[in-house]
């Protein structure tokens, strides 16, 4: 799941371009309610747009990116709704659309006797 390229994600990176090297960014997209298209905008523009801390998105980003990647736990009480809502929208996809997915696979390989 590494970013091809430049693994270095910042502020200032265009958030397509940053789309366009780990498609898995979409899904994170997704879960903390972001739209496309995206243009030209950089992490920093999307995140003000959305009123979230860029440090905060980009920690998102770089654990879709990068599984090792740390954590900065100093994150504000603003911060608070939005790892909620990720959370929240996280467990949902898995609970409603990947585990059923998987279920469905375990009926459909069964061997009958």
């Amino acid at each position: 799941m590494k970013m091809a390229g430049n693994t270095n994600l910042t502020a200032d990176t265009k958030l397509s371009d940053a789309v366009s090297a780990n498609p898995f960014l979409l899904l994170l997209l997704e879960h903390i309610e972001i739209e496309l298209p995206l243009q030209e905008k950089t992490i920093r523009e999307v995140s003000a747009e959305h009123r979230i801390s860029p440090d905060l998105f980009m920690t998102f980003a770089n654990l879709y990116i990068d599984l090792h990647h740390g954590i900065d736990p100093h994150f504000s009480g603003d911060d608070i709704s939005v790892i909620l809502r990720f959370l929240k929208n996280s467990h949902r996809y898995y609970s409603e659309e990947i585990y059923p997915e998987i279920q469905s696979y375990g009926r459909s390989h069964t061997t009958r006797i």
